[in-house]
Protein backbone atom coordinates (compact mmCIF):
# COMPACT_ATOMS: atom_id res chain seq x y z
CA UNK A 1 0.00 0.00 0.00
CA UNK A 2 1.30 3.43 -0.99
CA UNK A 3 1.72 5.72 2.02
CA UNK A 4 -0.30 8.91 1.69
CA UNK A 5 1.20 12.34 2.22
CA UNK A 6 0.31 14.09 5.46
CA UNK A 7 -0.28 17.81 5.80
CA UNK A 8 0.66 20.14 8.63
CA UNK A 9 -2.25 22.38 9.74
CA UNK A 10 -1.90 26.08 8.84
CA UNK A 11 0.89 25.28 6.38
CA UNK A 12 1.48 26.50 2.83
CA UNK A 13 0.67 22.99 1.68
CA UNK A 14 -2.74 23.12 3.34
CA UNK A 15 -3.70 26.30 1.50
CA UNK A 16 -2.67 24.64 -1.78
CA UNK A 17 -5.30 21.96 -1.20
CA UNK A 18 -8.25 24.36 -1.30
CA UNK A 19 -8.43 24.99 -5.08
CA UNK A 20 -7.59 21.32 -5.64
CA UNK A 21 -10.55 20.30 -3.49
CA UNK A 22 -12.86 22.68 -5.37
CA UNK A 23 -11.91 21.32 -8.77
CA UNK A 24 -11.94 17.67 -7.69
CA UNK A 25 -15.32 17.67 -5.95
CA UNK A 26 -17.24 20.00 -8.21
CA UNK A 27 -15.87 18.67 -11.48
CA UNK A 28 -17.34 15.32 -10.45
CA UNK A 29 -20.69 16.97 -9.85
CA UNK A 30 -20.62 19.24 -12.91
CA UNK A 31 -18.27 17.76 -15.52
CA UNK A 32 -20.01 19.85 -18.18
CA UNK A 33 -18.33 22.89 -16.61
CA UNK A 34 -14.92 21.27 -16.15
CA UNK A 35 -13.57 17.73 -16.22
CA UNK A 36 -10.52 17.39 -13.96
CA UNK A 37 -9.80 13.69 -13.32
CA UNK A 38 -6.21 14.47 -12.34
CA UNK A 39 -7.40 16.45 -9.33
CA UNK A 40 -9.24 13.36 -8.09
CA UNK A 41 -6.13 11.21 -8.45
CA UNK A 42 -4.01 13.73 -6.53
CA UNK A 43 -6.47 13.87 -3.64
CA UNK A 44 -6.28 10.09 -3.31
CA UNK A 45 -2.58 10.46 -2.49
CA UNK A 46 -3.14 12.81 0.45
CA UNK A 47 -4.18 11.93 4.00
CA UNK A 48 -6.44 14.86 4.81
CA UNK A 49 -10.01 15.57 5.84
CA UNK A 50 -11.22 17.56 2.86
CA UNK A 51 -14.71 17.88 4.33
CA UNK A 52 -13.50 20.87 6.38
CA UNK A 53 -13.23 22.89 3.16
CA UNK A 54 -16.86 22.15 2.36
CA UNK A 55 -17.87 23.53 5.74
CA UNK A 56 -15.77 26.67 5.29
CA UNK A 57 -16.13 27.48 1.58
CA UNK A 58 -19.40 25.69 0.82
CA UNK A 59 -20.84 25.22 -2.65
CA UNK A 60 -20.21 28.76 -3.84
CA UNK A 61 -16.49 28.60 -2.97
CA UNK A 62 -16.03 25.25 -4.66
CA UNK A 63 -17.74 26.45 -7.83
CA UNK A 64 -15.51 29.55 -7.86
CA UNK A 65 -12.43 27.35 -8.27
CA UNK A 66 -14.16 25.30 -10.96
CA UNK A 67 -15.17 28.35 -12.97
CA UNK A 68 -11.73 29.93 -12.72
CA UNK A 69 -10.13 26.77 -14.10
CA UNK A 70 -12.72 26.63 -16.87
CA UNK A 71 -12.04 30.20 -17.96
CA UNK A 72 -8.29 29.70 -17.83
CA UNK A 73 -8.57 26.50 -19.88
CA UNK A 74 -10.61 28.26 -22.53
CA UNK A 75 -8.16 31.17 -22.72
CA UNK A 76 -5.11 28.92 -23.09
CA UNK A 77 -6.81 26.73 -25.69
CA UNK A 78 -7.70 29.77 -27.76
CA UNK A 79 -4.11 31.03 -27.61
CA UNK A 80 -2.45 27.73 -28.51
CA UNK A 81 -4.77 27.34 -31.47
CA UNK A 82 -2.98 30.40 -32.86
CA UNK A 83 0.43 29.40 -31.45
CA UNK A 84 0.52 25.59 -31.13
CA UNK A 85 4.17 25.54 -30.00
CA UNK A 86 3.80 28.36 -27.46
CA UNK A 87 5.38 28.57 -24.05
CA UNK A 88 2.87 28.74 -21.17
CA UNK A 89 3.90 30.01 -17.73
CA UNK A 90 1.68 29.37 -14.71
CA UNK A 91 2.51 32.01 -12.08
CA UNK A 92 1.80 30.93 -8.51
CA UNK A 93 1.00 27.42 -9.74
CA UNK A 94 0.30 25.61 -6.47
CA UNK A 95 -1.31 22.26 -7.36
CA UNK A 96 -2.84 23.51 -10.57
CA UNK A 97 -3.60 20.83 -13.18
CA UNK A 98 -4.30 22.95 -16.26
CA UNK A 99 -1.50 21.36 -18.30
CA UNK A 100 -3.08 17.91 -18.04
CA UNK A 101 -6.34 19.23 -19.49
CA UNK A 102 -5.19 21.44 -22.36
CA UNK A 103 -1.88 19.92 -23.53
CA UNK A 104 -1.76 19.70 -27.32
CA UNK A 105 1.46 17.65 -27.38
CA UNK A 106 3.57 20.62 -28.53
CA UNK A 107 3.51 23.39 -25.94
CA UNK A 108 6.23 24.02 -23.35
CA UNK A 109 4.83 24.48 -19.83
CA UNK A 110 6.31 26.03 -16.68
CA UNK A 111 4.85 26.03 -13.17
CA UNK A 112 6.38 28.78 -11.04
CA UNK A 113 6.03 29.06 -7.26
CA UNK A 114 7.99 29.37 -4.03
CA UNK A 115 10.19 26.59 -2.66
CA UNK A 116 7.69 25.03 -0.22
CA UNK A 117 4.96 25.00 -2.83
CA UNK A 118 7.07 23.48 -5.61
CA UNK A 119 8.57 20.89 -3.27
CA UNK A 120 5.05 19.73 -2.37
CA UNK A 121 3.86 19.92 -5.96
CA UNK A 122 6.64 17.65 -7.24
CA UNK A 123 5.60 14.92 -4.81
CA UNK A 124 2.15 14.86 -6.39
CA UNK A 125 2.59 16.12 -9.96
CA UNK A 126 5.85 14.98 -11.58
CA UNK A 127 7.52 17.11 -14.22
CA UNK A 128 7.53 15.85 -17.80
CA UNK A 129 9.66 16.44 -20.87
CA UNK A 130 7.53 19.50 -21.70
CA UNK A 131 6.47 20.68 -18.24
CA UNK A 132 8.84 21.78 -15.53
CA UNK A 133 8.87 23.76 -12.30
CA UNK A 134 10.64 27.01 -11.45
CA UNK A 135 11.37 27.73 -7.78
CA UNK A 136 11.20 31.51 -7.54
CA UNK A 137 8.99 34.36 -6.47
CA UNK A 138 6.97 35.82 -9.30
CA UNK A 139 8.57 39.17 -8.42
CA UNK A 140 12.09 37.78 -8.85
CA UNK A 141 12.25 38.61 -12.53
CA UNK A 142 15.30 36.42 -13.05
CA UNK A 143 12.71 33.76 -13.92
CA UNK A 144 12.41 35.56 -17.25
CA UNK A 145 15.68 33.83 -18.20
CA UNK A 146 14.41 30.41 -17.10
CA UNK A 147 11.64 30.09 -19.69
CA UNK A 148 11.95 29.32 -23.37
CA UNK A 149 10.72 32.25 -25.41
CA UNK A 150 10.58 32.91 -29.11
CA UNK A 151 8.35 35.74 -30.15
CA UNK A 152 7.12 33.96 -33.26
CA UNK A 153 6.01 30.94 -31.19
CA UNK A 154 4.23 33.01 -28.57
CA UNK A 155 4.05 32.95 -24.78
CA UNK A 156 1.04 32.88 -22.48
CA UNK A 157 0.77 33.56 -18.73
CA UNK A 158 -1.78 32.29 -16.22
CA UNK A 159 -2.10 34.11 -12.92
CA UNK A 160 -4.84 32.71 -10.70
CA UNK A 161 -5.62 33.82 -7.16
CA UNK A 162 -2.34 35.72 -6.85
CA UNK A 163 -2.41 39.41 -7.71
CA UNK A 164 -4.99 40.46 -5.13
CA UNK A 165 -2.58 39.60 -2.29
CA UNK A 166 -0.02 42.19 -3.40
CA UNK A 167 0.05 45.96 -3.73
CA UNK A 168 -0.81 47.51 -7.06
CA UNK A 169 2.62 49.13 -7.33
CA UNK A 170 4.19 45.65 -7.25
CA UNK A 171 1.74 44.31 -9.82
CA UNK A 172 2.15 47.22 -12.22
CA UNK A 173 5.94 47.03 -12.07
CA UNK A 174 5.98 43.29 -12.72
CA UNK A 175 3.50 43.43 -15.61
CA UNK A 176 5.36 46.34 -17.19
CA UNK A 177 8.63 44.40 -17.08
CA UNK A 178 6.89 41.40 -18.61
CA UNK A 179 5.51 43.52 -21.43
CA UNK A 180 9.00 44.76 -22.29
CA UNK A 181 10.56 41.30 -22.15
CA UNK A 182 7.82 39.24 -23.81
CA UNK A 183 6.31 41.13 -26.75
CA UNK A 184 3.47 39.21 -28.41
CA UNK A 185 2.77 37.55 -25.06
CA UNK A 186 -0.66 37.42 -23.48
CA UNK A 187 -1.98 36.90 -19.97
CA UNK A 188 -5.18 36.06 -18.13
CA UNK A 189 -5.70 36.75 -14.44
CA UNK A 190 -8.57 36.99 -11.99
CA UNK A 191 -9.14 40.15 -9.98
CA UNK A 192 -11.36 41.46 -7.20
CA UNK A 193 -12.95 44.90 -7.14
CA UNK A 194 -12.01 47.46 -4.51
CA UNK A 195 -15.33 46.87 -2.79
CA UNK A 196 -14.67 43.13 -2.90
CA UNK A 197 -11.26 43.66 -1.29
CA UNK A 198 -12.84 45.62 1.57
CA UNK A 199 -15.52 42.99 2.16
CA UNK A 200 -13.01 40.16 1.86
CA UNK A 201 -10.59 41.68 4.34
CA UNK A 202 -13.43 42.29 6.76
CA UNK A 203 -14.32 38.59 6.63
CA UNK A 204 -10.65 37.60 6.98
CA UNK A 205 -10.27 39.78 10.07
CA UNK A 206 -13.45 38.35 11.56
CA UNK A 207 -12.12 34.83 11.01
CA UNK A 208 -8.88 35.74 12.81
CA UNK A 209 -6.68 35.04 9.78
CA UNK A 210 -3.82 37.56 9.77
CA UNK A 211 -1.84 36.05 6.89
CA UNK A 212 -4.22 36.48 3.96
CA UNK A 213 -4.70 40.24 3.69
CA UNK A 214 -5.72 41.41 0.21
CA UNK A 215 -4.51 44.68 -1.27
CA UNK A 216 -5.01 44.93 -5.04
CA UNK A 217 -8.51 46.00 -5.99
CA UNK A 218 -9.32 46.40 -9.67
CA UNK A 219 -12.11 48.63 -10.93
CA UNK A 220 -12.31 49.23 -14.67
CA UNK A 221 -9.38 47.20 -16.06
CA UNK A 222 -9.14 49.15 -19.32
CA UNK A 223 -8.65 52.43 -17.44
CA UNK A 224 -6.59 51.15 -14.53
CA UNK A 225 -4.17 48.80 -16.29
CA UNK A 226 -3.63 51.07 -19.29
CA UNK A 227 -1.69 53.35 -16.94
CA UNK A 228 0.93 50.67 -16.25
CA UNK A 229 2.69 50.77 -19.60
CA UNK A 230 2.24 51.93 -23.17
CA UNK A 231 3.10 48.36 -24.20
CA UNK A 232 0.05 46.79 -22.52
CA UNK A 233 -3.46 46.50 -23.91
CA UNK A 234 -6.50 45.09 -22.14
CA UNK A 235 -7.98 42.90 -24.87
CA UNK A 236 -10.96 41.66 -22.86
CA UNK A 237 -12.47 41.54 -19.40
CA UNK A 238 -15.71 40.05 -18.11
CA UNK A 239 -17.55 39.31 -14.86
CA UNK A 240 -16.47 36.17 -13.03
CA UNK A 241 -19.64 34.20 -13.79
CA UNK A 242 -20.13 35.49 -17.33
CA UNK A 243 -21.42 32.75 -19.61
CA UNK A 244 -22.12 30.34 -16.74
CA UNK A 245 -25.72 29.14 -16.76
CA UNK A 246 -27.27 29.10 -13.30
CA UNK A 247 -27.97 25.46 -12.45
CA UNK A 248 -31.21 24.49 -10.73
CA UNK A 249 -29.22 21.99 -8.64
CA UNK A 250 -27.33 24.81 -6.95
CA UNK A 251 -28.58 26.19 -3.65
CA UNK A 252 -30.47 29.48 -3.52
CA UNK A 253 -27.68 31.04 -1.46
CA UNK A 254 -25.12 30.04 -4.10
CA UNK A 255 -27.14 31.53 -6.94
CA UNK A 256 -27.71 34.74 -4.97
CA UNK A 257 -23.96 35.10 -4.33
CA UNK A 258 -23.19 34.43 -8.01
CA UNK A 259 -25.67 37.07 -9.17
CA UNK A 260 -24.51 39.55 -6.52
CA UNK A 261 -20.90 39.04 -7.61
CA UNK A 262 -21.71 39.78 -11.24
CA UNK A 263 -24.23 42.57 -10.67
CA UNK A 264 -21.69 44.56 -8.68
CA UNK A 265 -18.66 43.36 -10.67
CA UNK A 266 -17.06 42.10 -7.46
CA UNK A 267 -14.76 39.72 -9.35
CA UNK A 268 -13.66 39.47 -12.95
CA UNK A 269 -11.28 37.93 -15.44
CA UNK A 270 -8.90 40.16 -17.36
CA UNK A 271 -6.99 39.36 -20.54
CA UNK A 272 -4.08 41.53 -21.64
CA UNK A 273 -1.57 41.58 -24.48
CA UNK A 274 2.03 42.80 -24.63
CA UNK A 275 3.35 44.79 -27.58
CA UNK A 276 6.77 45.83 -28.83
CA UNK A 277 5.75 49.34 -29.69
CA UNK A 278 3.37 51.69 -27.95
CA UNK A 279 -0.32 50.84 -28.40
CA UNK A 280 -1.58 54.23 -27.24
Amino acid sequence: MIQKLTIEPQSVQETMLIPLWGRAKYSQLYPELLDDPKADKIIEKIAYDFSKFEKEFKEYGGLCYLVRARNFDNAVREYIQKYPEATVVNLGAGLDTTFSRIDNGKIKWYDLDLSDAIGFRKKLIPETSRSECIVKSVFDTSWFDDVEYKEEKGIYFLTGGLFQYFKESEISELVSYMAERFPNGEMIFDAVSKRGIRLGNRMIKKAGNKGAQMYFGLGNPAKQISKYSDNIEVTDWYPYWHGIKRDSRWGKSTIFKINFCDWFKMAKFVEIKFYKGMVK
